[in-house]
């Protein structure tokens, strides 16, 4: 699976609870633990962009 398609997924998700950016939702996939099940511990990594 791209990086793109991981994340894709998230931003419904995410922008129901108030989380906008790229760089919010990498670190609510490292502490967050809804978004840790869903992404299945994987954490998107902003930095290679």
């Amino acid at each position: 699976m791209r990086r793109t398609e991981r994340t894709s997924f998230l931003n419904p998700g995410a922008y129901s609870v108030g989380i906008v950016t790229s760089r919010r939702i990498e670190r609510a996939c490292c502490e967050d633990l809804a978004f840790r099940v869903l992404t299945g511990k994987q954490q998107p990594d902003q930095s290679r962009n």
